[in-house]
This record gives C-alpha cells, structure tokens and sequence, in this order.
C-alpha cells in the first residue's frame, strides 16, 4: 500500500513511504475523542477542538461524490474512509503516526490537522478509482485536483526533472501543473491511460513521455513547456464551487470547522468589481481544468500588502475567492463594491475611483487596448508602477482633462488637481503576460 505524506520542510518536496507486504494502517494511539459517521465515511477529532464537526462529513461526501463523477468510476462514490482530523500540529505530530516531517498523510486513512483536507482526500479518492502509485503521477493528481497546499513557486524556467522526481527530488506543484497541461490537451480518460502506462513501466520517466507522444500527439517537453508557462494556477477547486456569490458587503474569509470560507467570483457580480483586503491573503482559484488564465490568479494577493484594494474585471468563467494558507489562525477582512466596468475604452472624468489607501492595483487584461481610468487622487500627487514580466509595449499617460494628456513612464510622480485619468496603451504582445499598475497617493 503506498502511502502519500506532505511534507513542511519544503513546500517543494514531498515524501512517499512504500508499505512492504503486509503493512496495515494502524489507528493513531493515543486518540480519545469523538466519532461522527455517514454512512461508511467516518471523522474522529479531538473532543475539545474547536475547529471539529460532525458538518465536515457532508464535505467529505461532496468531495468524494464530485470525484466518482470526474473521473467516471461510479465505485468511488462507494468507497469507505476514515478521516484523523487532530487538533493542531503539535498534536499530529505527536500521535499521527505519519512518516517524519509531514504535516499530513493518506494511508488508507486520512491523517491530518486540517478540517478539510482536499489534498489528502484527493489521494484517497485516486486510489479508490485508479489506484495510481508512481509518486509523480499520484502528487501530481492529487495537487491539480485540490489547490491546498498552494506554492507560487515560479516554473517556467525549471526543467521537466523536477515534475518527474521522486522523493525529494520531486516538487509536487510542478508534478501538478504538468497534470494540468495534460487535463486541457485532452479526457479524464485519456489522463487514466497515462497514468496506467507510467504504472506498469520499469522506466516510469520514460514511459511518461512515449505515452504522452502516443496520447496527446504532443511531446511531453513541448506540453510542460506550455504548461509551466501558463499564467493560471496549476490547479482546480474540484468539488469547492458550489459556494455561495461574493457579497457587496464587509465578507471575512476564515477556517471553520468545515473548511475556509469560500466565495463565488463570476459575471453574475456585473463587469467588475473592487476588493479591499485587509488580513491575511486571499486565492482565486479555478473551477475548472480547462479555465484559462486569469490576471488575478496569477499576480496574487500574496505580494500585497496587508491592506490592498484591487479593480478586477469578473473572470468568464467562475472562480472560487479564498484564503491561500492553511493556518487556521489567519483571516481576511474584504469589502466588496460593484464597479459598472474596470476599464472604460473612452476617455471620461465622471465617477471617479477614489484613492483612498495607500495603494492600488489595477489589473489590466491580456489583449491590445486603450483604457482609461478615472481617479481622484486626494493627496495631489500620483505615484504609478507598471508591474509584471514583460512592460514592453505598454504605456501610461496622466490625463488632467481628456484633451490634456502628459506621458507617465512607470514609477514616475505626477501632480494633478486631484481627478484626473490614467490611460493605459497596450500594444499587441506575442506572449501571455499579466500585468498590473499599482498607484499611490503620494
């Protein structure tokens, strides 16, 4: 039986325990606490964890039921499970009986400190339906399928080695972006044939990619490279997007004892709209294996500050809002407003944005435009910086009047009467990029 365990001395690593013949899943000793059931899924926490629930086994069976319906394989949604959740860290690392240094393991049981573990589930519902055992492949699914742990761990430059490790050679977001180029080239089932081939191979690595020539008509390099330099997350929110619509309302995003709060993003919310953010960081995170990029998703709240406000256009297809960490002590305080449109394509000074914090990012979109922004600057002085890998080709003028325009090169300070308009010119550009502008009273 294998057993999967991630670890928390690298958020790039992960450790895979081969059980030798006969190896059984002992339960963890000592645990005395409660026991909820639903039919043969089972949850035991701690009595006096506040973070434990008999509520959590409907989100077992959601993630469960969601994932027989994925991968096709009906007997998943039969499949029995029994579920550790401990109290804390000190706790699981006192008594989970997982391999050292991991903060949660699949051994035929679930071990973990989290409420929800959708990683570990993942793993769980894998083997209950495919039963994939060589690590890349089984990290790999298991990363695309839940978004939790998420490293921003840049990939475009790193080689396919590093999606194909084992041990700790193996980082499993790039393991999981490479899943994820394989979801959007082609089925589920042609993902299970894959992974059926690198089992059965002496040579998994190599087997990975003749099968992936043979499956995808792409070579496996060429889809890695396409993958890892993708601006979307290298995963998806499977079985989390049945979360209520973000609120036009002060919202706090936190961990309960059925997971973290979680929020809708989707055109339903109008054009765009605007996101204070106080507190830990947010996520947006995909709700499907093929959703394109998102300039959100990938420029992250994580390189915010602790109070950000952010002009986002609402992506196409539904995204899920919620927090990036696992610490259940860290929360985010968000006030959400309706904005008729985050850019406008002529130029107009009514209903300015007012700049009242310290900074802003505006998110500008991957296409060749002229945009215009309406701002009241308080301070009188405006600060812009042109954020992302690749500014050529864009460029920014301050606009006292929409007959009065002055170039603005990034980073400059400008003087203004206090309203005014930002246009930003993109030119056509040969590759993906994400950008953004921050801007700042001064």
């Amino acid at each position: 039986m294998a057993l999967s365990a991630r670890r928390v001395a690298s958020a790039s690593s992960v450790l895979c325990v081969v059980c030798l013949s006969g190896c059984t899943s002992p339960e963890p000793e000592p645990f005395v606490g409660v026991r909820w059931t639903e039919g043969n899924l089972g949850y035991s926490a701690r009595s006096s964890d506040p973070l434990a629930c008999a509520d959590a086994l409907s989100k077992v069976s959601d993630s469960r039921q969601t994932s027989a319906d994925f991968w096709g394989r009906p007997r998943v949604s039969q499949a029995a499970l029994e579920y550790w959740k401990f109290r804390d860290s000190s706790d699981f690392y006192e008594h989970a009986d997982c391999p050292s240094e991991s903060d949660a393991c699949f051994d035929g049981a679930v071990r973990t400190s989290i409420p929800v573990d959708y990683h570990e589930l993942a793993h769980a519902w894998v083997r209950a339906g495919v039963d994939v055992h060589t690590q890349f492949a089984s990290e790999g699914i298991a990363t695309a399928l839940s978004c939790m742990p998420f490293s921003r761990s840049k990939l475009s430059d790193s080689p396919l080695s590093v999606a194909l490790g084992s041990g700790p050679n193996l980082n499993f977001h790039a393991a999981g972006r490479l899943v994820m180029g394989l979801l959007a080239l082609g089925s589920t089932q042609d993902l299970i044939t894959w992974t059926e081939r690198v089992d059965a191979a002496a040579d998994p690595v190599a087997t990975a990619a003749t099968a992936a020539l043979e499956i995808y008509g792409k070579p496996l390099e060429q889809i890695w490279s396409e993958a890892s330099g993708e601006t979307a997350l290298p995963c998806f929110a499977l079985s989390r997007c049945d979360a209520p619509l973000l609120p036009f309302a002060k919202t706090r995003l936190k961990t309960t004892c059925t997971g973290v709060t979680s929020y809708l993003l989707s055109r339903d919310l109008g054009p765009a709209l605007g996101l204070s953010i106080v507190g830990a960081a947010p996520e947006i995170l995909a709700c499907s294996a093929t959703a394109g990029a998102y300039a959100p998703s990938s420029t992250g709240f994580s390189d915010s500050p602790a109070t950000a406000e952010y002009i986002i256009e609402t992506p196409a297809e539904p995204r899920l809002l919620t927090l990036a960490e696992r610490d259940p002590s860290l929360e985010a305080l968000l006030t959400t407003r309706a904005l008729p449109s985050a850019f406008a394509r002529t130029c107009s000074l009514e209903d300015p944005l007012q700049l009242s914090v310290d900074e802003t990012r505006i998110i500008l979109p991957e296409r060749s435009d002229t945009l215009y922004f309406p701002l009241q600057v308080e301070s009188g002085m405006l600060d812009t910086t042109l954020v992302g890998s690749d500014v050529s080709g864009v460029s920014l003028a301050w606009c006292e009047s929409c007959d009065s325009c002055a170039p603005s090169p990034s980073g400059t300070v400008v003087g203004t009467t206090g309203a005014g308009v930002l246009r930003v010119t993109l030119e056509q550009s040969t590759t993906s990029r994400v950008l953004s502008v921050l801007i700042s009273n001064r």
